[in-house]
């Protein structure tokens, strides 16, 4: 090999050794899985009761994404797939919401992502 064949190849290893992307994301060391399906649960209680917008003047504030919710329709129901499921960070958690469109009732399962901290965060995963 060539001195500028080499030069490249240090080079491409010292850029792909720098790099965060391969290194696998360390996962929280205290998150507290209770509490993040206490604030799923409450999330989706007070989308089901129209009071979405309190969740962003609250102490701490909670962000919630929701493609449906964020469309104008109106939770009718919700329940979690597993319940007793412990709820981890990065991973999804499976709901049933029943959401109105129209005169309709339309039953979907759907994913949650929970996040704690930097902020509260109720994330539609799908």
């Amino acid at each position: 090999m060539t001195r500028r064949t080499w030069l490249g190849l240090l080079i491409m290893i010292v850029s792909i050794a720098g790099c965060e992307w391969w290194r696998p994301v360390a996962p929280a060391v205290n998150y507290d899985g209770n509490r993040a399906k206490e604030v799923l649960l409450d999330a989706l209680e007070t989308w089901k009761q129209g009071k979405i917008g309190t969740l962003a003047s609250r102490k701490p504030p909670v962000r919630f994404v929701d493609d449906d919710q964020v469309a104008g329709l109106a939770l009718v129901d919700y329940r979690l797939v597993a319940p007793d499921q412990t709820v981890a960070p990065y991973e999804n958690v499976p709901v049933v919401i029943k959401v109105k469109i129209g005169n309709q009732v339309i039953e979907r399962t759907t994913v949650y992502q929970i996040t704690l901290v930097p902020e509260i965060a109720v994330l539609r995963a799908e």
